[in-house]
């Protein structure tokens, strides 16, 4: 099975409306979450300005929803980071009142605001927001005619004060909440490494080279040996390569994702699938 990447249908958009109940979690905090963690924004705001769509997931084994081509990409190293066991786009979503930047449930001024992911580390759920450096620091215009120039300038403030208020208000409620933008993805995964790695996911392998590949790991030192070796070890297939990639998803095995895919990179056992 290869990736698949779609858009969500009306006919999904719609079969969600109304699965949700607001709760209050903190004063001037409303939350409205659905089951399974299903994503939630396109039910609450309606919005259709970004490329809201989904990707198949064969870490969660279904499809995750995306709010544009960049947090796509985060979704993706998401997939396949041994540190992430589990998560999900689009998981709920905040109303916030507001009385200037000041949260306050007499607010005159509602904030809608949906995080981009939840991933629980460590047994913590996590609330992502992933942004483009360049959209929240964009360089100062030199000239008043740059009106495209200023305009980016201002949506940059406006974006700036809607996550400090996001922090806010996950900080009242006593939820963890974390910007992640392009720089720190690029430090915690290479894109082409990434992109490898999800272009051979869901490849099936035959179960005695799966054991083969499996017991060399296990008995190696330090339960790992380089791609290389491991590649030797998989017998009458087209590719080998694709048959040890696509267990990373799988949480079988890890790799450095820093790092470019060469016969010495390193393939250590993550351990058994659950």
């Amino acid at each position: 099975m290869r990736l698949r990447n779609e858009e969500w249908t009306e006919e999904e958009l719609s079969l969600r409306e109304g699965d949700g109940e607001w709760e209050t979690i903190a004063p001037g905090v409303e939350r409205m979450r659905l089951a399974d963690n299903d994503p939630v924004r396109k039910i609450v705001t309606g919005r259709r300005n970004n490329r809201v769509g989904k990707i198949f997931s064969h870490k969660m084994g279904v499809h995750v929803a995306y709010e544009s081509d960049h947090t796509r990409k985060m979704a993706h190293v998401l997939d396949v980071h041994h540190l992430v066991p589990k998560f999900w786009g689009e998981p709920e979503t905040l109303r916030i009142k507001l009385i200037g930047d000041r949260i306050d449930p007499f607010g005159n001024e509602l904030m809608i605001y949906t995080p981009d992911y939840l991933v629980p580390l460590s047994g913590m759920p996590v609330r992502f927001e992933y942004k483009m450096l360049s959209n929240l620091r964009p360089k100062e215009p030199k000239k008043p005619s740059d009106l495209r120039g200023w305009l980016m300038w201002e949506e940059a403030k406006e974006t700036r004060r809607r996550l400090r208020i996001a922090r806010q208000a996950y900080r009242d409620a006593g939820l963890v909440w974390t910007l992640m933008t392009d720089e720190d993805l690029t430090a915690i995964a290479d894109e082409s490494t990434v992109f490898q790695i999800i272009a051979n996911s869901g490849v099936e392998i035959e179960e005695d080279n799966k054991e083969r590949l499996l017991a060399a790991l296990r008995s190696a030192d330090g339960q790992c040996l380089p791609l290389g070796q491991c590649e030797a070890l998989i017998k009458n297939s087209e590719f080998p390569r694709a048959d040890i990639l696509a267990r990373i998803p799988e949480r079988l095995l890890r790799i450095n994702l820093t790092e470019e895919i060469t016969t010495e990179t390193i393939v250590y056992l993550l351990g058994e699938p659950q």
